[in-house]
């Protein structure tokens, strides 16, 4: 409080004391004591409420002791248990959760990491993936530099970047679990294969194999498919030469997925032979759509749709400028890139072929021309270009639009003007011009006669799949957006009320996700519908059946405890003769399995880094030790300063409404009033 409260104070005593005294005692005859103790009470009262009026201003200092904080972070991934080294884990977790000395110097957080970090709630080594750089970045958050941070792993990581080199903000202290002397070991690190690949096409398999080791030691590698080996080789390593890269062409001779297996023969006294073998998987296509992407100017669109559109390997696109195309009988899908009067011989073989179609719009579009050699739509424009950016259409029924983050996606240029369809369409994306959304058309599909077309109006949507790369690290969201609108536009007629969308191949332990869209008889989407999958392994003829929940205008459906083989699957509408099957492979695979001692080198680094030590499990106490006699680990006072005003103190109002009730009944009682 200031002077000039103190002194406001001090005058309200002074008032309240002199209208008391000035009550009981000016002109009275008598001071009785009964006289006095209402004078008390009557300062009391008019004292608490002058000072109620004053209202203060208090402080009041609190003084925290806080300890530093220890996170421990322990790896529960399957790699642990693999090797055994699951009770070295837990017996370290327990000493350091039984040590009172630590836990009266520090307040200690247990957590667990696979590839994700939780709070520690048990250990039990079953997770198949280990992202040693994402708990760190998360701990990072979580701790200041006045922390601490030890990690329990063998540092074997299967996701993420190297994280040997991180700089965190607490000091990091590693502890090595397993072996840290290599032993010889033989393995096959690698096994690149084309995803897809054509029926009767020869596709490229590239495997690479190391060796660790001090010997000169020889293996055969095979490589099967079924009961047939389609490659053989023996292979010679040692210290000098420890590892070989070995290349080979097979052919795709039958649809649907070919499994191959790789094996190397194991060294005598190898004691990981695991390692010595892996799968590989390619989906055998038998078919291939052709899109032919047409413009009379160079853009960096034109690329990115090629790319887009490719990264479905049942699609190939050609490039065409508009004064040299022809033939055109083989392609399923024309895109016309802001067309001109170059096109004009284009359009009448479109027209007269009722070919489905795809205008892309933008500044260098002459719509005169355009707006009169088609009748599906038209522009009416100005000399002026304009930013549009998208807003997603969520009532858009022809297929299933997966949000990107539209919204946020970079504006497309165009032309100033409005659009008008004269045939039946429907709005994918609307214009939002100046963040205000209009009723206006930035992408539309339309149909008429058994003919499909899509129209965009704007010019560079490669800033599209760039921005979508640079916000997910991965062009898969853009690319399957893309190819869903080609997917509609290829076909004349949907054939199928199931779309169906899953991969064919995956590995054990990975999630099989499938996803399926209905349709009415309409054709278009219905989200009122129950689906169900069922999913059978081909060999044991065992069967697992379970509903999909509804996720936007889409089913779907995940499962992850799978064995290795192949399944079938079937989608069925419920109370509708409506299904559809698929199937797909899961891989014998797990990456864990690929280590047979701990990463020391990794460990070490990062220790060093982040100004901390390495320690193996045997000598883990010494690291108790360490921290306990560390005196940079020091509690910290923090004052914190509280301020509150006397009015928020009811109980003061109590006590004035007390005392006046107190002297109006004893001056009641003598006879005062």
């Amino acid at each position: 409080m200031d002077t000039k409260t103190y002194l406001l104070i001090l005058l309200a005593a002074a008032v309240a004391l002199a209208i008391a005294v000035f009550q009981y005692f000016y002109k009275q005859k008598g001071r009785s004591k009964i006289h006095i103790f209402l004078a008390f009470l009557r300062f009391l009262s008019l004292f608490l409420i002058f000072l109620l009026l004053i209202n203060p201003t208090i402080e009041n200092k609190i003084v925290e002791t806080e300890k530093p904080r220890l996170a421990i972070a322990v790896d529960n991934s399957s790699s642990i248990g693999l090797l055994d080294n699951n009770t070295q884990v837990t017996d370290i977790v327990s000493a350091l959760s039984n040590n009172t000395s630590l836990s009266d110097k520090f307040d200690i957080d247990f957590f667990s990491f696979n590839e994700d970090v939780n709070r520690l709630d048990s250990l039990n080594f079953s997770v198949n993936k280990t992202n040693i750089i994402a708990t760190l970045q998360s701990l990072d958050n979580l701790y200041n530099t006045s922390d601490a941070l030890i990690l329990i792993t063998d540092g074997n990581q299967t996701l993420g970047s190297d994280y040997s080199y991180f700089k965190a903000k607490p000091r990091i202290n590693t502890v090595a679990i397993g072996d840290t002397i290599p032993h010889e070991d033989l393995k096959i690190t690698k096994v690149n294969a084309n995803r897809y690949s054509f029926l009767n096409n020869t596709f490229p398999v590239e495997i690479f194999i190391n060796y660790n080791g001090k010997s000169k030691v020889s293996s055969n590698l095979t490589v099967s498919n079924g009961a047939s080996i389609v490659f053989k080789r023996t292979i010679s390593l040692n210290t000098d030469k420890n590892s070989e890269r070995i290349t080979f062409t097979t052919k795709a001779d039958r649809v649907g997925a070919l499994n191959y297996r790789v094996s190397l023969s194991p060294l005598s006294d190898e004691i990981n032979k695991i390692n010595n073998r892996t799968n590989f998987s390619v989906e055998v296509i038998d078919e291939q759509s052709n899109i032919a992407i047409i413009s009379s100017i160079t853009h960096p669109d034109l690329g990115m749709l090629k790319r887009s559109i490719e990264s479905n390997k049942q699609r190939k696109v050609t490039l065409m400028e508009a004064s040299k195309a022809n033939n055109l009988n083989e392609y399923q899908l024309v895109i016309l890139y802001q067309p001109d009067r170059e096109f004009n011989k284009l359009f009448e073989y479109l027209n007269e072929n009722l070919t489905n179609y795809f205008v892309i719009t933008g500044t260098e579009t002459d719509w005169n021309f355009l707006n009169t050699v088609q009748e599906d739509f038209s522009k009416s424009t100005i000399n002026q270009s304009e930013e549009y950016q998208a807003s997603r259409n969520t009532t858009y029924s022809s297929f299933v639009v997966d949000d990107i983050d539209f919204e946020n996606l970079p504006p497309l240029v165009s032309t100033f003007g409005t659009a008008k369809f004269n045939v039946p369409y429907e709005i994918i994306l609307y214009q939002t011009i100046n963040n205000i959304e209009t009723e206006n058309a930035l992408m539309a599909t339309f149909s008429l006669n058994n003919r499909r077309g899509a129209v965009l109006f704007g010019e560079g949507i490669w800033k599209w799949r760039a921005y979508s790369y640079s916000n997910t690290k991965s062009f898969v969201d853009f690319d399957r957006f893309m190819n869903k609108l080609i997917q509609y536009l290829s076909i004349k007629k949907r054939l199928n009320r199931l779309d169906l969308d899953y991969q064919p191949i995956v590995y054990q332990n990975d999630n099989i996700n499938i996803s399926a869209t209905y349709f009415n008889s309409n054709y278009t989407v219905d989200t009122r519908a129950n689906l169900s999958v069922t999913i059978r392994k081909n060999k044991s003829n065992e069967v697992k059946s379970f509903p999909l929940r509804l996720s936007g205008q889409s089913y779907i459906g995940s499962i992850s405890d799978l064995e290795s083989g192949e399944y079938a699957f079937t989608v069925t509408v419920d109370g509708q003769n409506v299904k559809r099957s698929g199937s797909f492979t899961v891989l014998d695979y797990n990456i864990e399995q690929q280590f047979t001692y701990a990463d020391v080198n990794s460990l070490k680094n990062l220790a060093t880094t982040n100004g901390g030590s390495f320690y193996h499990n045997a000598n883990f106490e010494e690291l108790s030790r360490a921290l306990l006699e560390n005196d940079s680990y020091r509690p910290i006072q923090r004052s914190t300063m509280k301020r509150f005003t006397l009015i928020d103190w009811k109980w003061l109002l109590g006590f004035t409404a007390l005392f006046l009730s107190l002297e109006w009944f004893i001056r009641k009682y003598y006879g005062k009033i």
